[in-house]
């Protein structure tokens, strides 16, 4: 047997959670760490102790949804999302997670899920998806390319505040922040930015770099969709972008990068 892999469960149902006790007591490579009843309890729990390699995570709970505790988990976790909906199984790709299961879990499902969570080189590295497996591809954030147009490169992002995914052409991107494990990603017309489970150097090898400029460790902008800047003072720099609805603040550093591109390109 390999390594052994240790587990947090997050359930608002203490049956739910008791359930899943039992069932994860027929695989001895997965040892669970604790079992708690929100995303609050298990971020304190995680401040605490080691964070687990997995996390069997309830999609919706009446104290909140599982999604906020996303941000409090290291990129090396996985993630398994336990939906009573397979209407929330593309969002779960969409953030990142390794695998999805439907409740009631069965056994054989649950055991295809521990089988793809140990065979996994090391914790927090994503599989390729096979290729039938829409859902994952999709869910993945790779950049694709249409049939009615071989040469146009598009991305997949989640929808804010639904369970569903956009195909978006590359040209739609402003700017990309890093927060962390995450990036948001902030297009045209689009007052906020869109939240998913991808770092930024995942995005500088997918994005072309004729378009998109790495500015710093937390920052990609694609240059040919600024309008003007702004100076505002010695560390802050205002970006405008065409059909922008929000302006991009930048520091000094940054924009210092910025002018030596904007110099290369004219």
């Amino acid at each position: 047997m390999g390594k052994t892999l240790t587990a947090l469960l997050v359930d608002d149902e203490p049956t739910a959670n008791q359930g899943m006790l039992k069932l994860l007591a027929a695989h001895p490579q997965i040892h669970v760490i604790g079992a708690v009843n929100s995303a609050t309890e298990a971020t304190l729990l995680l401040q605490a102790v080691p964070h687990p390699d997995v996390v069997f995570l309830d999609m919706e709970m009446p104290s909140g949804h599982g999604l906020e505790l996303l941000p409090h988990l290291s990129s090396a976790v996985n993630v398994v999302f336990v939906t009573a909906s397979e209407n929330y199984a593309r969002k779960a790709f969409d953030v990142g997670a390794i695998d999805y299961l439907v409740k009631p879990i069965c056994a054989e499902r649950l055991q295809a899920t521990v089988q793809r969570l140990t065979s996994r080189t090391a914790p927090g590295e994503r599989e390729e998806p096979d290729a039938e497996d829409g859902a994952a591809l999709e869910g993945s954030g790779a950049v694709t390319r249409t049939k009615e147009d071989a040469g146009a490169k598009k991305v997949i992002l989640p929808t804010p505040n639904t369970g569903f995914t956009q195909l978006i052409d590359i040209n739609q991107i402003l700017w990309i922040e890093s927060m962390q494990n995450y990036t948001k990603v902030y297009l045209r017309k689009a007052s906020v930015g869109i939240l998913l489970r991808r770092k930024i150097s995942e995005w500088e090898e997918m994005l072309p770099a004729a378009q998109f400029s790495r500015l710093g460790r937390s920052l990609m902008v694609a240059t040919e969709q600024i309008s003007s800047t702004e100076w505002r003072s010695r560390e802050e720099t205002m970006v405008y972008f065409r059909d922008g609805k929000a302006a991009l603040v930048i520091s000094r550093a940054s924009a210092a990068n910025l002018k030596k591109v904007l110099r290369q390109t004219t």
